[in-house]
């Protein structure tokens, strides 16, 4: 993926993004079928319970 200045953001409005968020938008994407977005799917399931315990019953 290029440079995060040369994406264009399709949404309304002049949009400030932190420095973090562009940099999150220069990695490469993952695709659902990797294991690399299952794991990721994983830890933010883990995450969401300790915030939300009751989502564990879902």
């Amino acid at each position: 993926m290029g440079n995060a200045r040369n994406n264009i953001l399709l949404n309304p409005g002049p949009v400030n993004l932190s420095q973090a968020v562009k940099q999150a938008m220069n990695h490469e994407d993952v695709c659902h079928r990797e294991i690399e977005f299952g794991e990721l799917v994983q830890s933010i399931n883990e995450r969401l319970i300790k915030i939300y315990p009751s989502f564990d019953k879902f």
